[in-house]
């Protein structure tokens, strides 16, 4: 095995950012699906909205079959479920990982602003996320220093 550098160790890898990014892609439905979002639980719906949910009428016309969630307390903020299936890994490299959604920015505006944020400009994971985060990297950086270890021998006698 050629010998690492030190400054080596810390490189995680994009295969390790795409992994954990999508672990994270996970995490965060499962938390929404829960009615938590980055900084606590969920503001309740309005009496109004979580009664015509319960009963399947928020959606009108043929549109109405693909309700897929009558869930109120907590909020999930899924409806159809196209918002949350839509929440994916954009991005991996060497460096980093970015999840988000290419669509419904206004949706989750919106929802931010009734006091569901999902995520925050100042918040980007919970501290259990968080917490998640570094631990998978600290996990890494040990992986790789125990790989960089050189094994060395030596004869002790007679050759």
């Amino acid at each position: 095995m050629p010998k690492r550098e030190l400054k080596d160790l810390a490189k995680l890898g994009r295969e390790f950012w795409r992994k954990l990014g999508n672990t994270m892609v996970g995490k965060v439905k499962k938390r929404t699906e829960q009615g938590k979002g980055v900084d606590g639980d969920f503001k309740a719906y309005s009496k109004e909205y979580a009664k015509a949910k319960a009963a399947g009428k928020t959606i009108s016309g043929d549109d109405q079959k693909r309700q897929s969630s009558f869930q109120t307390d907590p909020p999930n903020l899924e409806l159809t479920g196209d918002m949350m299936r839509a929440l994916v890994l954009l991005e991996s490299d060497a460096n980093s990982a970015t999840i988000g959604w290419p669509a419904f920015g206004d949706r989750m505006m919106e929802n931010a602003e009734m006091g569901r944020a999902i995520f925050t400009d100042e918040d980007s994971a919970t501290t259990e996320e968080s917490d998640f985060i570094n631990r998978e990297i600290d996990t890494k950086i040990e992986r790789n220093k125990r790989e960089a270890s050189e094994v060395r021998t030596f004869k002790i006698g007679k050759k």
